[in-house]
């Protein structure tokens, strides 16, 4: 497990903000990370394409991973959480997705949430936050909003280029 725990004293490569996101703590964990990334990952892979969103997955591991080193830092946390899982990156995936469809029909536990998927997302990022600063248990709520803000800010950033991309077909189009 060299390179699959992350935790603060334990940095011992960068291959461990990757790792990380590849272990789990239990079969559970694993099935509960894999249901969620079924929900929402199949109908990204299918509209962003499988290099799309595989870049799009991997950063979001990384970077989920930095955050939930660096935000516990930033808010002057000496408390440090060891994190291992896919729910930083997932929450990624979540994000884009939200934002791609927003009112898509989404469930919590197969209860369907009332206002879609982007209901669903801005309560577990307001969930996220909160445990973040307030320091609840052991969950690393740091890991799951970094991948929440990264997922916002790929889906942003994929909705404009595809813009950009219908502006440019439709002016070469107009002549």
């Amino acid at each position: 497990m060299k390179y699959g725990i992350l935790f603060k004293d334990n940095l011992q490569s960068p291959w461990t903000l990757l790792g990380s996101a590849f272990s789990h703590q239990s079969f559970a964990h694993f099935f509960i990370n894999m249901l969620a990334f079924q929900s929402f990952g199949s109908t990204l892979v299918a509209f962003l394409g499988v290099s799309n969103f595989t870049i799009m997955y991997l950063n979001s591991a990384v970077i989920s991973s930095f955050a939930s080193l660096a935000i516990p830092m930033f808010l002057g946390s000496s408390l440090s959480v060891a994190s291992l899982g896919a729910s930083g990156a997932i929450f990624s995936v979540f994000g884009v997705f939200s934002f791609l469809f927003p009112a898509s029909p989404v469930g919590l536990f197969f209860i369907p949430i009332p206002g879609g998927a982007w209901m669903l997302f801005l309560g577990t990022t307001l969930w996220n936050a909160a445990g973040t600063v307030l320091r609840w248990g052991t969950f690393d709520y740091a890991a799951h909003l970094g991948g929440s803000i990264v997922g916002i800010a790929y889906g942003y950033w994929y909705n404009r280029k595809r813009k950009q991309q219908i502006r440019r077909r439709r002016h070469t189009l107009d002549f």
